[in-house]
C-alpha cells in the first residue's frame, strides 16, 4: 500500500445507490489507509432507498438532502463539508477504481485540478458516451486546449478554488465540466490522468435526454461569462457570408437585391455587435480593480 502524507477529503454524491455505496465506501476505505489523513463525506442526494442508512453504519460522514436537489448540488454540499483543504470526487456507481486515487495524487502536488480521464468505456450507454464526446469538444473549442474527458466525476481539486466559483456552478447539468472551464480560463493549472473503468451499467435514459437539452443552455452561459466573441464569431461569419452570396446572386439574376439578403447581413451586423460589446464587458470585469 502507498503512503501519502496528505489531508484529504473524499466527496461521494449518491442518489439510490444502497446496492453500490457500500462496496464504494469499503474500497475505499481500504485504500485510504495509506493516506495520512482522510476523510470520507457521502452526499445522500434525498434518495428513496437506504443509500443514507448504509452509509452512516459504515462509519463515514454523512451530508442529507431532503429532496433530489442535483448531482451538482450535491457536490456543493460535500464541497462545503469537507474539512480539508484537498479533494477529491468520487462516484457511488463503482465505475471507478478506489486504488486509482494515487494516480491524481501523484499529480497533486504540481496541479490545481487533476482529472481522472476515463480510457475504457465498457458498457457504457450510447447517449451518453455522446454527450460525454459534445462537453470535451466544446469544452476544448471555448478554452483553447484539447480535453480528453471534460466531464469525469473522479478528480482531485483544491477547496479554495472551487468555494470560489460554488455561486457560479450548476446544481443539477454538468457542474465538472464548468468547473473545468472555469478553473482553466481563471489561469489555474490542470492534468488529466488516464485511468480504466468498470463495466457500467445503461443508465438512466431520461437523465441522459434531460443533460442533452440542457448542453445548449451551458453552452451559452459559459462563453457569454468567459469568451462570447470566440463562440458567436463563426456564426457572425456564415451570417455576413450567406448575405454577401445571396446579394450577388440578386444582383447577377434578378437585377435586384432581396429582402432575405438583407435580412441574412443585417442579422449577421447585429450579432457581430452582441458580441463584441460582451467580449468588451468580459474583458472590463477582468481588469484588476
Amino acid at each position: 500500500m502507498k503512503n501519502v502524507s496528505k489531508k484529504l477529503s473524499i466527496v461521494i454524491p449518491a442518489y439510490n445507490e444502497e446496492k453500490r455505496i457500500g462496496k464504494v465506501i469499503q474500497g475505499i476505505k481500504e485504500v485510504s489507509n495509506g493516506i495520512k489523513e482522510c476523510e470520507i463525506i457521502v452526499v445522500d442526494d434525498g434518495s428513496h432507498d437506504l443509500t443514507a442508512s448504509i452509509a452512516e453504519k459504515s462509519g463515514v460522514r454523512v451530508v442529507r438532502h431532503p429532496f433530489n436537489m442535483g448531482y451538482g448540488a450535491a457536490l456543493k454540499s460535500g464541497i462545503k463539508a469537507a474539512k480539508n483543504q484537498e479533494i477529491v470526487f468520487f462516484d457511488a456507481d463503482d465505475s471507478f477504481y478506489p486504488e486509482d486515487i494515487f494516480k491524481l495524487l501523484e499529480y497533486s502536488n504540481d496541479f490545481d485540478m487533476v482529472i481522472g480521464a476515463r480510457t475504457l468505456k465498457e458498457g457504457e450507454n450510447h447517449g451518453r458516451a455522446f454527450l460525454r464526446w459534445l462537453f470535451t469538444k466544446f469544452s476544448s473549442f471555448l478554452v483553447g486546449r484539447k480535453f480528453r474527458d471534460v466531464n469525469s466525476g473522479f478528480r482531485f481539486v483544491k477547496r479554495s478554488l472551487v468555494m470560489k466559483l460554488l455561486p457560479l456552478l450548476p446544481e443539477r447539468f454538468s457542474i465538472t465540466t464548468t468547473m473545468s472551464i472555469f478553473l482553466f480560463k481563471r489561469g489555474c493549472s490542470i492534468v488529466e490522468v488516464p485511468i480504466a473503468v468498470k463495466k457500467q451499467s445503461k443508465g438512466n435514459k431520461l437523465k441522459v435526454i434531460r443533460d442533452g437539452l440542457g448542453f445548449p443552455y451551458l453552452a451559452l452561459r459559459i462563453s457569454m461569462y468567459y469568451d462570447p466573441f470566440k463562440v458567436f464569431s463563426p456564426i457572425v461569419f456564415l451570417l455576413l457570408s450567406l448575405g454577401l452570396v445571396k446579394s450577388i446572386f440578386d444582383l447577377l439574376v434578378i437585377r435586384n437585391i432581396t429582402d432575405s439578403s438583407i435580412f441574412l447581413a443585417l442579422s449577421g451586423i447585429q450579432l457581430l455587435i452582441l458580441a463584441l460589446l460582451g467580449d468588451l464587458i468580459v474583458k472590463i470585469k477582468q481588469l484588476p480593480t
